[in-house]
């Protein structure tokens, strides 16, 4: 290859061939991106940001996201992001870590906070007892929920437990925040209890003000507050460009708002960049984060960018569906032009692609030949045809 741009390109072109372009393109979505090495890149993320609110509102798609603004609760984000109102950096305000953080319930603790959220967590806590204990761990309710797993049961019913005897006063710091924890996970979009009400949610703007004006230095590494002006490095492409939450409950409310990123990026010619960004995405030891389906893809994929004399396929495309099978062999053999492509295949549909056509039972070749030959009536290939 010339230069890393010619090899980028190339790799593009195989992924293409074998259908994968657009799950790397969803992968540059859910990547990150550094603006102090692609400033350019950063502000036209941003631009897309304010083309999509006006998208959305020219297509009456509007009301499907909330958007961010500093002076209101966002309904469909959880407690935790309408807090900091930006995104963790590290582990700090991470998870548990934002309900364990020291000068975090110094804020709640002077809003008269800490107490009201370790309330809301132990409503919560009872209600997820009661709901899922039994269930084996691997349940989806666990899954669906996202509050808690499994593992966590025991120690929640050891801390209703004292509540039950000393109320939520009597708790040690450690387990009143690890109430406030599950407190911080809670979605009022989702709350039909009304945990989350007005009042708490005037309250968490008001803590979410103390935050950031009194923040120490040394802690402000460890998050990145939203501003509709700035890329957000710690956030996702996607996440950057939506700058909100997706209403929840909508029936395809996700799908429309992807579709409509994905045609206002399309037009700002950002595509083939997330592309790249999204060939940086880590998929994990051999692939494991990956579909099977995606794996297999891939799998043909660097055996072509390998530009062999032959490739052999055994079995490789038996798990795509029939169409994908049909479309994928089509284009290696274009691809494989003036070289040679043998494959094993489950279907028969797909052999009339094939110069050349053998028959194999029980590890025994019966047959072979031109496909014309071999569609005769009488021949090993016939009812085999028939079958599907």
């Amino acid at each position: 290859m010339a230069d890393a741009a010619a090899f980028d390109a190339c790799i593009l072109d195989v992924l293409r061939l074998v259908d994968l372009e657009e799950d790397i393109y969803l992968f540059g979505l859910r990547g990150r991106l550094d603006p102090d090495l692609e400033p350019d890149v950063a502000e036209r993320i941003v631009e897309a940001r304010r083309v999509l609110a006006d998208r959305l509102v020219q297509l009456g798609l509007a009301h499907l996201v909330e958007r961010f603004a500093p002076d209101r609760y966002n309904a469909n984000s959880p407690i935790s992001v309408n807090f900091l109102f930006g995104t963790p950096i590290g582990i700090v305000f991470e998870g548990d870590g934002l309900a364990r953080n020291p000068y975090v319930q110094n804020v709640l603790d002077r809003l008269g906070l800490t107490r009201e959220l370790a309330e809301v967590g132990a409503q919560v806590a009872r209600i997820m007892v009661e709901l899922l204990a039994g269930l084996r761990p691997e349940h989806e309710f666990f899954e669906e929920l996202g509050l808690l797993g499994a593992e966590d049961l025991p120690l929640l019913e050891r801390i209703l437990a004292r509540i039950d005897k000393a109320g939520v006063q009597g708790l040690a710091p450690d387990e009143r925040a690890r109430l406030m924890a599950l407190a911080f996970k809670l979605v009022a979009a989702r709350d039909p209890l009304g945990l989350i009400d007005e009042g708490l949610q005037r309250r968490i703007l008001q803590a979410r003000q103390a935050f950031a004006e009194n923040l120490p230095e040394q802690l402000r590494s460890s998050v990145e507050f939203f501003d509709p002006e700035r890329y957000n490095a710690a956030a996702s492409l996607q996440e950057n460009v939506l700058f909100g939450s997706i209403l929840r409950g909508e029936s395809d409310a996700r799908e429309r708002i992807h579709a409509a990123i994905t045609a206002v990026l399309d037009e700002l010619g950002l595509r083939s960049t997330i592309v790249e960004l999204g060939l940086q995405y880590p998929v994990g030891t051999g692939g494991s984060r990956l579909s099977e389906v995606q794996r297999q893809k891939m799998a043909i994929a660097t055996a072509v960018l390998k530009r062999p004399d032959l490739i052999a396929l055994s079995d490789a495309t038996a798990v795509f569906d029939a169409e994908t099978e049909t479309a994928i062999l089509a284009r290696l053999q274009q691809e494989l032009s003036g070289r040679s492509l043998v494959c094993s295949l489950s279907r028969t549909r797909v052999v009339s692609a094939f110069d050349r056509v053998l028959i194999m039972e029980q590890g025994r070749l019966v047959d072979q030949g031109p496909l014309a030959e071999l569609q005769k009536p009488g021949s090993a290939l016939a009812p085999l045809m028939a079958a599907e």
